[in-house]
């Protein structure tokens, strides 16, 4: 009988999902003990065992992950690099990177299949988040063959294992300006084609809508995400938008450039012009005055997508296939220091 049996079988019969059986047989913790308990039970009485198969795919396996990336020179996607690196390496697994030079969203098929031509176990698309709009990867057959999975919500098809709530983030720390009692909040944004830009462009808008606020374009200046841009940014919505008290900088490195200027300028911050920014670089804390910020626990995006990538690695070799495993969302923490804590000064 047992040769009959699947995972789905013992799935539908424990009243759990597919991954929650595989986690059992692979004695993952994250299983409540009475769940655990039922699933074991089921297993035993239907005599499951793993299809012979899948169990040979196991002396396939190049303990290699397949890192698709690009976009290092910015702060975020070179530290996810890093992580990813780290915690591959922390379970005996190394990466085989993959940088794109061109970023154009018709060729990361081709990319897919040239990285896949290297016999990684599985591959993390760390894409770009410069897509203007989000692409599909449509090949079923290239979908089937080893875990892909991602953390960009604009690459669609593979699967997301991360949901970082970025727009939330952004919202928050725009409402954390008016908490401390500024009232006309401007925004130096990223590039809007960039998804995550437009991502914390929408957390700002929202914000002050909350507040019965209606967003108005002089309110904006848009950057490149560097240091220069933070500054000639500033300087521009002071012209345009003379009232501004507050300024939500798209980036840390924004919002050094335009710190530098308003020092130069001799406008106090937090007293005349509260100032924050996004990411929470090691830097952050040792600007004058130390930046207000969103935290990014780069490190954990690269556990998580290390762990999920093998998880779904492990259950392929135990079952001849791989579920989505469950989505990890990361709350968003806002880091409040002098730039913006005009109720301390």
């Amino acid at each position: 009988m047992g040769q009959h049996i699947t995972i789905s079988d013992v799935a539908k019969e424990a009243g759990v999902s597919k991954q929650t059986v595989s986690k059992v047989l692979n004695d993952y913790p994250d299983v409540a003990i009475a769940t655990r308990k039922r699933v074991q039970e089921v297993i035993d009485r239907l005599a499951y065992q793993p299809n012979a198969l899948a169990r040979n795919l196991s002396a396939n396996q190049t303990r290699t992950i397949g890192v698709l990336s690009s976009q290092l020179s910015h702060y975020g996607p070179h530290s996810t690099f890093v992580a990813i690196d780290h915690h591959a390496n922390a379970l005996g697994y190394r990466i085989f990177p993959y940088l794109l030079q061109n970023d154009n969203p018709v060729d990361i098929e081709h990319h897919i299949r040239v990285l896949m031509a290297q016999r990684p176990d599985a591959i993390i698309c760390e894409v770009p988040r410069s897509w203007e709009e989000p692409v599909y990867i449509r090949d079923k057959d290239l979908l089937s063959q080893i875990p892909i999975i991602t953390m960009a919500e604009n690459l669609l098809g593979v699967t997301n294992v991360l949901d970082l709530q970025t727009q939330e983030a952004s919202r928050l720390i725009v409402q954390h300006l008016f908490d401390e009692g500024y009232q006309h909040i401007g925004i130096i944004s990223g590039p809007l084609h960039w998804r995550l830009a437009q991502q914390r462009f929408d957390g700002w808008r929202q914000a002050l809508q909350e507040r019965g606020i209606t967003p108005d374009e002089h309110c904006v200046a848009y950057g490149d995400w560097s240091a220069a841009s933070g500054s000639r940014c500033i300087a521009q919505l002071i012209d345009q938008y003379p009232e501004v008290d507050a300024v939500f900088a798209c980036n840390d490195q924004m919002a050094l450039g335009a710190l530098l200027v308003l020092h130069e300028r001799g406008i106090s911050v937090p007293r005349d012009l509260g100032v924050v920014g996004f990411d929470d670089i090691p830097e952050s804390e040792f600007l004058w005055p130390p930046l207000t910020t969103v935290h990014q626990p780069f490190d954990q995006y690269g556990a998580v997508l290390v762990h999920k990538a093998i998880e779904m690695v492990k259950a392929n070799v135990k079952y001849g296939t791989f579920e989505a495993p469950d989505l990890t969302v990361i709350r968003p923490e806002v880091v409040i220091r002098q730039s913006s804590n005009r109720s301390r000064t």
